[in-house]
């Protein structure tokens, strides 16, 4: 750890932090086996911070990897306005014939010369039908959950 230390200070390069989950891999161990790290970092020097002074750093979800998603967000638009909940694809929702369903008819359709602007505007838009699909479905799974766990520690 100290020759990497030694590495940053020689390139005068910074972590750039994060927002999310403190690991970005874990062993997929049960109690003392489990070991989880964080090995992946955004890295920058002083120029590149001056150039991009809204980045920001998100770690997203570790569904089905050892490793979760690592994001730079050179513009600043992770940053949670107002408590306002990022979207998150929930694994339960695999194999859910109205699931596919959602996705599907979201990114059919014609497209615009523009791929990235389309690319966003489905990815927005299928991300709000899945949400608002989810609430009717499952509802609020989280609470559900604590409620069953606080039952069950009654019982």
């Amino acid at each position: 750890m100290e020759a990497f230390r030694s590495v940053l200070n020689d390139c005068e390069l910074k972590d750039l932090g994060f927002a999310g989950s403190c690991y970005t891999w874990c062993n997929r161990r049960e109690a003392d086996d489990r070991i989880c790290e964080r090995f992946d970092r955004c890295l920058a020097n002083a120029k590149w911070v001056d150039l991009f002074s809204a980045a920001n750093v998100q770690h997203g979800s570790g569904s089905y990897s050892d490793h979760v998603l690592v994001w730079l967000d050179t513009n600043g638009a992770f940053q949670n306005k107002r408590g306002k909940m990022m979207f998150r694809f929930k694994a339960m929702w695999l194999g859910n014939t109205n699931c596919e369903h959602i996705i599907e008819n979201t990114w059919q359709g014609e497209s615009s010369s523009n791929y990235m602007i389309d690319a966003m505007h489905r990815i927005r838009n299928c991300s709000g039908r899945l949400a608002s699909w989810n609430k009717k479905t499952f509802g609020v799974v989280h609470k559900k959950l604590i409620q069953a766990q606080s039952k069950l520690q009654r019982l």
